[in-house]
């Protein structure tokens, strides 16, 4: 027998759960952390030419990029809050795990947009979890996107990942 990917904790749904689950969610559709502020040391492929991309999209601090076991002068480069970083002569490696950038990024407080957004899937979580699609009470009805939805990445409404736009990495690798 295999060893099963979850165990039976896994299947409570605590508000801890449920706010972990939530934050998960968001954070692997907007394809970085957001929050909290860190410093971190990543290993990225070379871009080959002169604009590297970090993947982040609030960079606060660029502390040392190394290309190809080389250190890059920090005159030798710029860089901004989007996470874009451009070399003033040469060109950026084009091999493959060449770059090693130790920098800062992520906001201090969770942006207003993320926050709501991580509310709103936290409050469907429930609902999703338990394979329920659709519930009335009254005259009211709501209909859920299910456990397979949610499994397969859609627990995101187009509403919500228009509100996540400004903090998704959709461009980038």
């Amino acid at each position: 027998m295999t060893e099963p990917l979850i165990d039976a904790t896994d299947l409570v749904l605590t508000d801890d759960v449920q706010t972990e689950l939530a934050s998960a969610r968001v954070r692997a559709y907007c394809r970085w952390h957001i929050y909290p502020s860190r410093t971190e040391t990543l290993t990225l492929d070379g871009p080959g030419g002169r604009l590297l991309l970090l993947p982040s999209l609030y960079v606060t601090a660029v502390a040392s990029i190394s290309d190809s076991g080389t250190l890059v002068d920090a005159a030798d480069y710029d860089w901004s809050q989007a996470g874009m970083v451009q070399r003033q002569t040469g060109w950026w490696s084009c091999r493959y795990r060449a770059l090693a950038v130790t920098f800062t990024h992520g906001y201090d407080d969770v942006p207003d947009a993320v926050r709501d957004v991580t509310i709103s899937v936290a409050k469907r979580l429930p609902a999703a979890m338990s394979g329920v699609t659709q519930e009335q009470v009254g005259g009211e009805s709501r209909t859920y996107g299910g456990l397979l939805t949610a499994a397969a990445g859609d627990t995101l409404t187009d509403g919500e990942k228009r509100a996540l736009a400004p903090y998704a990495l959709v461009y980038r690798p």
